[in-house]
């Protein structure tokens, strides 16, 4: 589970204490900022599988979350099978899974949540892992 800044949950702290005067996804939002507090103290790990099969000359990676395209896209351009399939929210969910570059920017997939809660490094170690696996079965 990614850090959780203090001026977040000082602002989640306001909102919590003023209800009223924000609207529902904001006081939504506020109240999953605590959720994570609470899971990152008591389990700061987020477990997940991640799978890869070789049918013929085919690699099919199989990753939990919300893959952003571009780690889809790393996997295939660095899979040494002939082609290459990515399947994402496979095994579980895990929420959005952006690109570092992606959190820098922010939008609705970055934004603290349960729906993105793992660190900026998930999606590379989700590729590395994977490229690891196609590399075993097709090396």
């Amino acid at each position: 589970i990614r850090h959780i800044p203090p001026e977040v949950v000082e602002h989640s702290r306001e909102v919590l204490d003023h209800r009223e005067d924000y609207d529902h996804k904001e006081v939504k939002y506020a109240e999953m900022v605590f959720e994570l507090m609470e899971q990152k103290r008591t389990t700061p790990l987020v477990p997940g599988e991640i799978q890869a099969f070789r049918i013929g000359e085919v690699g099919i990676v199989m990753l939990p979350g919300e893959i952003f395209v571009e780690h889809g896209l790393e996997i295939k351009l660095r899979s040494p099978a002939a082609r290459t399939f990515v399947v994402e929210l496979a095994n579980g969910i895990m929420g959005y899974v952006p690109t570092r570059k992606a959190f820098e920017g922010g939008g609705y997939e970055q934004r603290l949540g349960n729906n993105s809660k793992l660190a900026p490094v998930a999606g590379e170690y989700m590729v590395e892992v994977s490229c690891g696996l196609l590399d075993s079965m097709f090396r």
